[in-house]
């Protein structure tokens, strides 16, 4: 599964990026993005499988490359704030995870995208 993450803090990318490498060691991490402009280039080009996107990023709000990109795959939004449903109104099927992030959720989520039963992957 490739995927990509979407992400301005250079320490919640990199524990992002090592909870997925432990835990789902065949998905292939593409990119991680830390803007809005980079993150609308690299998606306009790119094909993935999934995303894992903050809300807030240091150039504005992650809307604003969901207006300038079609994406077809599943995001799961990464952020600390508490109401975004103006932003989960968009989606039929939305998926989020609360900083920090912690590795039973991220487990729980990405298996229900792979249609896991995650109460068999409960440690």
């Amino acid at each position: 599964m490739k995927v990509v993450i979407i992400e301005d803090e250079f320490l919640s990318q990199r524990y992002l990026a090592d909870l997925i490498k432990k835990n789902f060691p065949t998905f292939e991490i593409l990119a991680m993005l830390d803007s809005i402009d980079l993150s609308i280039d690299w998606l306009s080009n790119n094909t993935i499988d999934l995303i894992f996107m903050d809300v807030t990023l240091s150039d504005g709000d992650c809307s604003r490359i969901l207006d300038s990109v079609k994406i077809k795959s599943p995001i799961i939004f990464t952020t600390a704030l508490i109401n975004i449903d103006y932003l989960i109104k968009r989606f039929d099927k939305t998926y989020l995870l609360n900083k920090p992030i912690r590795e039973r959720e991220l487990k729980n989520i990405v298996n229900s995208i792979l249609g896991i039963d995650h109460m068999k992957n409960i440690n």
